[in-house]
């Protein structure tokens, strides 16, 4: 196979591992009509027929089961040693409106494999637009199912509910010890002192909820939440970004004590858009440039006139 081959055939490899056994047709729509005469020539002895007349790569085929294998397993394991130590969250689809209720012993991990995912929940959103809206402590997987049943009437699909915001008070309300996760609840926590004086402790943000946190201008939030989940933000980036935010900082107040000029911060969509967090922080200079403010062209004119009528020149 040539390289020109091998890209058409990494093309529908990718293909199968994203939708599986192919028909011929589809086959021929990855490699567009250009190149769908390789099909023929070049790639089909890659390729098994099922019983259903769709094609598959055998090894990817086998690599894929493999993998899928592993993480059940993975998961069973963790099911098994935390069966009493999970924490009920609910996730919102942000186009629908729908909200999944699930359990996980890490519910923020678990909002970045569902975010994350090759294929999202079937009718339910094909963006994968989420927000983590709460979860709560520790409490007994049962919990989990107990609920479900409690809302059966309102479920769509799955794990995925239509539910109200009495619904979702009423969920809070069942599960005691919990932690507040809606936006507005977390920004009308002022007092953070409980009755005995001692401080709580912190609730945990998600990695968007930290960089929107640290990050110095709070608008267009929605508009911020997608251009995040084109990142793919993983804690590695996640540390580069905040610590570019603090750079960022600290250089612009360092521009102000030199008395110079200092941009606006771009909306936190534009810098996340623009990988401003890879921006090279040029050097402030020792004596600075001085802050000249905006000229009111209407103020000198007046000043002017005011200067000639007293010298007898108007």
């Amino acid at each position: 196979m040539t390289r020109y081959h091998k890209g058409a055939y990494m093309d529908v490899l990718m293909a199968q591992f994203n939708e599986g056994h192919m028909s011929v047709q589809q086959i021929k729509t990855v490699l567009g009509e250009k190149d769908e005469h390789l099909w023929e020539e070049v790639l089909k002895k890659k390729f098994i027929e099922d019983v259903s007349g769709l094609f598959y790569n055998e090894k990817l085929e086998g690599e894929v089961i493999k993998r899928r294998n592993f993480t059940e397993s993975r998961r069973l394991s963790r099911t098994k040693a935390d069966e009493d130590n999970v924490r009920i969250y609910l996730l919102k689809d942000l186009n629908s409106g729908y909200i999944k209720i699930g359990s996980s012993v890490n519910p923020l991990r678990r909002y970045n494999e569902i975010t994350n995912q090759t294929v999202s929940a079937k009718g339910v959103n094909e963006d994968r637009n989420h927000e983590l809206m709460w979860y709560s402590e520790p409490v007994e997987r049962t919990k989990e199912n107990e609920i479900h049943n409690q809302f059966d009437d309102k479920r769509k699909i799955g794990e995925w509910f239509d539910l109200s915001k009495e619904d979702i008070d009423t969920i809070k309300r069942t599960l005691l010890h919990t932690i507040a996760r809606t936006e507005n609840e977390n920004e009308n926590r002022n007092d953070n002192k409980n009755r005995s004086g001692k401080k709580k402790e912190p609730t945990s943000l998600t990695p968007f909820d930290e960089f929107y946190k640290a990050y110095p201008i709070h608008e267009a939030k929605q508009a911020a939440i997608k251009a995040w989940k084109k990142l793919n933000v993983d804690n590695g980036m996640l540390e580069l970004i905040l610590g570019a935010i603090k750079k960022q900082k600290a250089h612009r107040e360092a521009m102000k004590q030199k008395n110079e000029f200092v941009p606006e911060w771009p909306h936190p969509a534009s810098w996340l858009n623009g990988k401003r967090w890879e921006d090279e922080i040029p050097e402030v200079s020792e004596t600075g440039t001085p802050y000249i403010p905006p000229i009111d062209e209407d103020n000198i004119w007046k000043e002017e006139i005011e200067k000639r009528k007293k010298e007898g020149t108007i």
